[in-house]
């Protein structure tokens, strides 16, 4: 099942890796080493000193989004994180930072692995139904009150 997410300025649910690709180890990266928004994130790939030195040999890169607690692998179609947040020339002043309203991504989720991250701690056995019948016979939670 494919799923599409939006990616604004703000989001923090971003994530990048690379890897050196060899014959012998072609995989990209499976989660990521940076993550924040897209700022943080692209701030963080410019001060990588040993990406920088990779730059001239092979090697793969991935971007990621967060949801629902775990990193998917994401494509962005037309647009890139770095879409977010460009410097550029504007006027006799020299550069200013301008931003993309937001762009898209879009991760693939197995419909099985999905299920069951819904079916996860919505279980209720017998013993916590009465646990929970007994601390209602009790007055319920007790409070803090200082």
């Amino acid at each position: 099942m494919k799923r599409e997410i939006i990616i604004t300025r703000k989001s923090r649910n971003l994530g990048w890796n690379y890897a050196t690709w060899t014959p012998e180890y072609p995989d990209k990266p499976t989660a990521p080493c940076y993550t924040g928004t897209a700022k943080t994130v692209l701030d963080a790939i410019a001060s990588d000193r040993t990406f920088a030195s990779l730059r001239d040999t092979y090697h793969t890169t991935q971007w990621f989004v967060k949801l629902n607690g775990s990193w998917h692998p994401a494509k962005f179609i037309f647009e890139d994180p770095s879409d977010l947040y460009i410097t550029g020339p504007v006027g006799p002043y020299g550069e200013t930072d301008y931003m993309a309203d937001s762009i898209t991504a879009t991760i693939e989720i197995n419909d099985a692995a999905a299920a069951l991250g819904k079916l996860g701690g919505s279980a209720n056995t017998p013993a916590q139904n009465k646990a929970r019948a007994a601390n209602g016979h009790k007055g319920g939670r007790p409070r803090n009150l200082k």
